[in-house]
């Protein structure tokens, strides 16, 4: 009898062992589901645009034509029914705006110079978003005094620490933060 026990006993411990695992895998893999199906459209269109900001910090064409994309799918998922009345068609204004300069960047992923020249325009609509919207976390406006013959342009990063998308590697450090969302 004691030779049964321990043998049955044993198999019993590694069922449940197995069935808890699979278990947690379960949860583990619903999560980020979950997750997904909370976030907001504004978020993902944020999202793809700082992928966007920092493949053109790294001099990444390819990666910025993709973020570009990117952009385009989280704009479709947008509703201007968030958006009061007097507000509708400035926005409406604001995401065709940025609907063309994403297109731009993503269809010219081997020309990162006429990428960052639309990202320029993007920014600054994409600002202009937030200032509609608000800002879904915490975000710094920077400003490149260098950029477009010394007139200067702006763009939105998640950090305090400077990273220039205009120049990249050139001159990464260039420019300086003059607001916070």
């Amino acid at each position: 009898m004691k030779n049964i026990f321990f043998p049955i006993t044993g198999l019993v411990i590694i069922a449940i062992i197995l069935v808890s695992c699979g278990q947690q895998t379960k949860t583990a893999d619903n999560k980020p589901k979950k997750e997904q199906a909370k976030t907001k459209p504004e978020t993902l269109l944020l999202s793809a645009y700082l992928d966007l900001k920092n493949a053109l910090i790294a001099d990444d064409a390819s990666t910025a034509a993709k973020s570009g994309n990117q952009l385009l799918v989280a704009l479709d998922q947008m509703d201007k029914s968030n958006t009061t009345a007097g507000k509708s068609s400035e926005y409406v204004e604001i995401v065709n705006d940025i609907k063309e300069n994403a297109s731009h960047i993503a269809a010219n992923a081997g020309k990162i110079a006429h990428q960052r020249e639309h990202f320029e325009s993007l920014s600054n609509d994409v600002n202009d978003l937030i200032g509609l919207l608000g800002a879904p976390q915490k975000l710094y406006v920077d400003h490149c005094p260098m950029y477009n013959n010394g007139k200067g342009a702006i763009w939105l990063s998640e950090t305090k620490v400077i990273k220039n998308p205009y120049y990249g590697k050139k001159m990464l450090t260039c420019g300086a933060v003059t607001k916070e969302y």
